[in-house]
């Protein structure tokens, strides 16, 4: 990656090298425009903070780049991405457990 191939830049920097986390989760959004001079699109609802308990998981698990699986089984994944069944693990502030899946690169053959 770039930030990789920046790693002594980032040291020299920084002192450390970022770590970038990401998750995916699917459903209904309410979005909202706030602010009067100075106009901000805001997003609200539980897929939001879904994705963000998930993006927790991420480090608490050691995949950076999680899924749900619920949304994991609707879509077909790009040649070379590859997804691992983590199990179902309880979120925060939701009653229900969530399926979820680490997504990663497949080793070219």
């Amino acid at each position: 990656s770039q930030i990789e191939s920046s790693r002594a830049t980032w040291i020299a920097q920084f002192g450390t090298v970022p770590k970038l986390r990401f998750a995916i989760h699917g459903g209904p959004v309410i979005t909202a425009e706030i602010g009067v001079d100075h106009h901000k699109i805001t997003y609200f609802g539980d897929t939001v903070n879904t994705t963000a308990r998930l993006e927790s998981l991420s480090k608490m698990l050691g995949h950076p780049i999680l899924i749900s699986s619920d949304l994991a089984h609707q879509l077909l994944l790009p040649k070379g991405i590859k997804s691992e069944y983590l199990g179902e693990h309880a979120v925060k502030g939701r009653g229900q457990t969530l399926g979820v899946c680490a997504l990663s690169r497949q080793p070219a053959l």
